[in-house]
């Protein structure tokens, strides 16, 4: 069974108190920011850094991935699947050393991670997530006994946070190819939000695909709309990408060429507008 990683919760309670993601993001740091293995790269380091002005525990783990068609995450726990039956997952395959650590302010620590793939996982693409969070401090101060009544409970509740990365395992030579679905406008809800456009691409083979999408006017040499890190993992079958439509005035009806491009290597140029032709469709607003 599934289960929902339990430091997961506590980083979601951690920012339900009003705590932010900046806030968060300023007290640890990760580099790099993704990890990829093949069959050549088997090992490498991700550095920790303590950028808060108190001393923190850490602890390091690694969980499965599960992601809808809108690139949003849920961290589970490590799957064990049976043979033939992995599907995406890959955080069994996935050896990190240390699993905690003590930081003081401004101090940073290396943490080694190596992929043992076993000879019976089948070639392909497998997903998971390198995390950090930060663990309950044993030196918080206590609630005093005469603070309290006779009636009164008190509780302790203290933020956790946790900051992760994502891990790509390819085993052998795994292919995958976009395929744009189509488009559909999305409209305001109210005077506040913005018209938007959403593409469809989907996934087809055995690995992520990475790479940017552009949307063209029909006869248009230059994009009217672009987006890098147009990105549809092994963990989804399709990615709806969304457009703003702030300066753009489009319409359900409207005809569109869309574009997908990607570059030949995951690492190469990732994040960037660009790259060999991957896909291309003419289609109709929705």
């Amino acid at each position: 069974m599934k289960r929902a990683a339990s430091w997961y919760s506590s980083a979601t309670i951690g920012l339900a108190l009003g705590v932010t993601a900046t806030q968060v993001a300023a007290s640890i740091q990760i580099a790099p920011q993704r990890l990829f293995f093949d069959d050549q790269q088997r090992s490498a380091q991700v550095e920790v850094f303590n950028q808060s002005d108190e001393v923190q525990e850490y602890r390091v783990v690694v969980a499965d991935v599960e992601s809808d068609a809108y690139g949003r995450s849920e961290l589970i726990d490590p799957v064990e699947p049976a043979a033939g039956e992995r599907e995406h997952h890959g955080a069994d395959l996935l050896r990190h050393h240390p699993r905690q650590m003590t930081l003081g302010p401004g101090e940073s620590q290396t943490v080694r991670i190596m992929s043992r793939v076993p000879d019976d996982v089948e070639p392909g693409e497998y997903r998971a997530r390198f995390a950090v969070r930060t663990m309950p401090s044993a030196d918080a101060p206590a609630f005093a006994e005469e603070e309290l009544e006779d009636d009164e409970v008190a509780v302790d509740i203290q933020a956790l946070f946790a900051m992760t990365i994502p891990v790509g395992i390819q085993v052998g030579e795994p292919e995958g190819e976009p395929q744009i679905r189509g488009a559909r406008f999305e409209a305001a809800e109210d005077d506040e939000d913005e018209d938007a456009l959403q593409v469809t691409v989907a996934r087809n083979g055995d690995r992520g695909i990475y790479g940017s999408l552009e949307v063209y006017r029909p006869g248009d040499d230059e994009p009217i709309l672009e987006r890098g890190r147009a990105v549809i993992s092994s963990s989804m079958e399709e990615r709806v990408l969304p457009f703003s439509l702030d300066e753009h005035d489009l319409a359900p009806g409207d005809e569109l060429r869309v574009v997908y491009r990607a570059f030949e290597d995951e690492g190469e140029g990732f994040g960037e507008v660009g790259g060999h032709v991957k896909a291309e469709r003419t289609v109709v607003i929705e």
